[in-house]
């Protein structure tokens, strides 16, 4: 059987440390991370405002100007101040209104499947999917921080999970410091 030396554990190592880097930011800089992305999201947001305000000033035609875009321009630049100042401001309006969204889709849920629940056999699931969507809608609305931090923590722990896997299997490779090409596994027997 041929085998071959295999240099690139160290590009599964490195993807590994990065990933387990990326993970526990998640789990320990929740707030800071999302801070930062909304932050962000709102410098976009804010020079998209001023070069559509800058776009119809420098191209107006015959000395009209578009209302859309003057409209879209400050309320782009309005939006955009706001996600900069107050990130935490913007994150509550969001998952506020996710929140609702959630709250609409159990209540609805719930009248279905007590409507239905005499038709169809399996009612008490479409009445617990929509107790269950009431609840996560209220706890978004009274608590989105808590909601966001958890989801945050809950990715971050997967990623670094995913990051221990990667260092853990670069480590396996090194210390075989071989691999099996892939037309030879699917023909080979197990190989121990």
């Amino acid at each position: 059987m041929n085998t071959f030396k295999n240099p690139k554990w160290t590009g599964l190592a490195i993807n590994g440390v990065v990933a387990i880097a990326i993970g526990m930011v998640f789990i320990f800089l929740p707030q800071a991370l999302v801070s930062t992305i909304v932050k962000v999201i709102g410098a976009i947001l804010g020079l998209s405002g001023v070069s559509l305000l800058l776009y119809n000033f420098f191209n107006k035609k015959r000395g009209v100007y578009n209302v859309y875009h003057i409209f879209q321009g400050v309320l782009n630049l309005a939006v955009g101040i706001i996600m900069i100042t107050n990130p935490q401001l913007m994150v509550k309006f969001i998952f506020f209104i996710i929140g609702l969204w959630t709250l609409a889709i159990g209540l609805f849920q719930i009248v279905y499947a007590l409507r239905v629940r005499k038709v169809v056999n399996s009612g008490m699931f479409l009445l617990g999917n929509g107790i269950a969507f009431l609840g996560l809608g209220l706890i978004m609305i009274i608590n989105p921080i808590a909601v966001i931090n958890s989801m945050l923590v809950v990715i971050g722990a997967v990623i670094a999970l995913l990051g221990f896997i990667l260092v853990y299997f670069s480590f396996l490779v090194y210390k075989a410091g071989k691999l099996t090409p892939y037309e030879e596994v699917i023909d080979a027997k197990v190989i121990e």
